[in-house]
């Protein structure tokens, strides 16, 4: 079996209020290119790539979205979940430095 990790690549709002448990996961049903910044619907979601994505990210058809609740903070639009991937360590590794990277130079820029 080939080793994986998991990175984060994007944030999820839900659209109205939450009634019942979020998903944790979800399958894709096609094959899918995210890129940095992306923004969709997913149900009654709205997912949004991080703008600091070093590179596109390729889902074949059955790689799954994961799912984890983030922590909200009062006075903020934090989202209400984040989305990760399953990549090799070398990919997984990438895209977490990639967006530590660019997230550091948006906030020196602020």
């Amino acid at each position: 079996m080939t080793p994986v990790k998991s990175a984060i690549i994007g944030k999820a709002w839900a659209n109205g209020a939450i009634n019942g448990l979020m998903p944790a996961n979800f399958t894709l049903t096609e094959d899918r290119t995210f890129s940095a910044g992306e923004t969709f619907l997913l149900g009654t979601l709205t997912l949004k790539m991080d703008r600091n994505l070093p590179f596109p990210v390729v889902m074949k058809t059955g790689d799954k979205f994961y799912f984890y609740p983030n922590s909200k903070r009062e006075g903020f639009k934090d989202a209400d979940l984040s989305i990760s991937v399953l990549r090799t360590p070398k990919e997984a590794e990438a895209i977490i430095e990639g967006t530590r990277a660019g997230m550091k130079a948006w906030r020196a820029s602020h």
